[in-house]
């Protein structure tokens, strides 16, 4: 009985509670009436293939006579529910196989319900989940809490009407919140997922000397394994539509850390292991402007600011933050438990981030959210990572993504941190059509982010000789194409310091924009200059044309001409070059639908 569809029927509190797994009975969400008050809950410790037991309190206040008590499964794993006597149902939950199956279905489906429904039978309707490829799944925040989630609804059916209740049961699974790239944390399980074939015989090529490491569902398109030595894995399967071998290199390893201090003006100061090298001649320098980026002062910001700061935000705003697995985070640091012990925690104070690096430097160093949050672990056998492209192996691949997996492993946590969801139900999320296109060193530009930015320094002036209008070479295959990703707008190193109303997160082209495609320039129009970079009518058309000379219907507009109707362009049969009223708004296209 499957539930997706219903993912987001539970409330926050019976979320949390179910995760938790500790209490005996746990509360859950009732409904109530002034005739019939109902309230589900539940009774055991919920592990996967493991029995609860739900219970239900009637309370019938209008005199009415109980005819039947019903429950079923609405969401999550399928469960199999056994009525009891007292009204009580008893629930053996889904095995290993089937909790790892739904992660995959929630994985592959709309984040959330889509209004309206889509007609069933439909393979058409959603493109931005997880792709036909072979691949490390990443796994955000929501979508691991809702695969680890059954709802039960109750109905009381009485003599005066039906009334429902729901309780929500939560398991723990092996897999965390993950990234997807290639470089990953030693001892915590790696879900890996394939194209879409009749058969799969996963293997280990190789692996660690010290590793005992074992794949799991090795005959499944999802199997997994867990790193238990840090190293490079290499897992081999054979594609059979390609009738060759695919070999996915993994490298697994520790967490590091960067901060060692505060500058004058509060930003970080980086290891100088690290600044030696990317200092903009040897390395690109993405220090600079990372020390003072909003990433790098969350965690400092609300550790000196704020009353309700906890250990339940450091798994996004600190490195490697895991207390299930040892692999070297910020829960492991010698001085972590003294950290926690302190007051620094208990109570907002400007100075409290001053104190924390000078009276517990070792968590300090792995605070904030550093290069290791979005490029993966950097220490293999207490050495530099061969994937940060030291030891003969090229930079790139491993530590690099462009989808927005890897930002919505934190961005990915409804309701205050639900960015990731709002691209994922998005236009820009067209995977479909980013690989249509994605071929094409013109269509690349626009339609998929591995073209925007080869293309953005060409249109920003920033590559002599180069003309804007060219196409770019396309470097990528079907399988690396990505859509109009977070990354497209936004330089992750430089981020802006304030989300949220007020933002004043940094985008790639602002203010204006270079010589569009569609013959004009647009000035003053903010954030929206981005917008425009894209959405205008290209193909050459321009305001001197007519009907009459339309000869050429491949000619006409492209579609999705919003710059050009913004700023009064390219249109037939009325003045142009008279801006319309909404092209003063600040920031334009990005006021009203950002």
């Amino acid at each position: 009985m499957n539930g997706c569809k219903n993912r987001l029927s539970r409330s926050a509190t019976s979320v949390l509670l179910g995760a938790l797994a500790l209490l005996l009975v746990v509360p859950a969400t009732y409904a109530q009436t002034p005739n019939v008050l109902v309230d589900a809950s539940y009774l055991g410790h919920p592990q996967v293939n493991q029995r609860v037991r739900g219970v239900v309190d009637i309370d019938i206040r209008d005199g009415s006579r109980l005819r039947s008590v019903t429950w079923e499964q609405i969401a999550g794993a399928p469960a199999r529910l056994t009525p009891l006597a007292n009204n009580a149902v008893r629930v053996r939950l889904a095995n290993a196989a089937a909790y790892r199956a739904h992660l995959i279905e929630v994985l592959s489906e709309f984040p959330i319900p889509p209004e309206p429904p889509v007609p069933a039978g439909d393979d058409d309707e959603y493109s931005g989940g997880l792709q036909d490829r072979w691949q490390v799944v990443a796994v955000s925040p929501l979508a691991l809490e809702d695969a680890e989630t059954i709802t039960l609804q109750v109905t009381v059916l009485t003599t005066s009407g039906e009334y429902k209740a729901t309780v929500d049961v939560s398991v723990a699974l092996p897999f965390g919140i993950a990234t997807g790239l290639k470089n990953v944390p030693i001892n915590q399980p790696v879900l890996l997922y394939g194209k879409d074939q009749p058969s799969y015989n996963w293997t280990f090529a190789s692996k660690p000397f010290a590793s005992d490491a074992v794949l799991m569902a090795a005959n499944t398109r999802s199997p997994y394994f867990t790193p238990d030595a840090s190293g490079v894995y290499e897992v081999q399967v054979n594609d059979t539509g390609a009738k060759m071998p695919v070999t996915l290199t993994i490298y697994a390893g520790t967490w590091r850390g960067v901060i060692t201090g505060q500058a004058s003006n509060g930003d970080q100061i980086a290891d100088s292991t690290c600044t030696n090298c990317h200092n903009g001649t040897i390395a690109p320098d993405k220090f600079t402007p990372w020390a003072a980026s909003g990433h790098s002062h969350i965690f400092t910001d609300n550790l000196n600011t704020s009353d309700h700061y906890g250990t339940n935000c450091f798994s996004c705003h600190t490195v490697g933050y895991d207390p299930l697995h040892a692999n070297q985070g910020m829960d492991e640091a010698p001085d972590y438990a003294a950290f926690l012990a302190s007051d620094l925690l208990h109570g907002a104070a400007p100075g409290n981030w001053t104190t924390m690096l000078r009276e517990f430097p070792a968590a300090a160093k792995k605070a904030n959210i550093q290069c290791e949050n979005c490029h993966g672990p950097q220490v293999i056998a207490n050495d530099t990572s061969p994937a940060h492209g030291l030891s003969g192996v090229a930079v790139g691949e491993p530590r690099i993504s462009l989808s927005a997996d890897l930002c919505g492993s934190c961005h990915g946590e409804p309701l205050r941190h639900g960015r990731f969801q709002q691209w994922q139900l998005s236009g820009h999320a067209n995977y479909e059509l980013a690989i249509d296109e994605g071929q094409n060193g013109t269509c690349a530009r626009c339609h998929t982010v591995n073209g925007f930015l080869e293309w953005v320094p060409v249109l920003l002036g920033q590559v002599p000789g180069k003309d804007p209008g060219d196409s770019v070479q396309v470097t990528w295959s079907e399988d690396e194409t990505h859509p109009q990703t977070c990354v497209t707008c936004h330089d992750p190193h430089d981020v802006g310091t304030t989300t949220g109303v007020g933002t004043d997160a940094k985008i790639r082209i602002t203010g204006k924009t270079a010589m569009l495609d569609a013959g004009f320039q647009a000035n003053g129009v903010g954030s929206g200059a981005i917008c425009m970079t894209c959405h205008n009518s290209r193909r050459g058309l321009r305001n001197d044309k007519t009907f009459a000379g339309l000869t050429d219907p491949d000619r006409a507009s492209h579609p999705g001409p919003q710059a050009d109707v913004l700023m009064g362009q390219n249109a037939f049969l009325v003045t142009t070059g008279v801006r319309g009223r909404h092209s003063f708004i600040h920031n334009t296209c990005v006021t009203c639908h950002m």
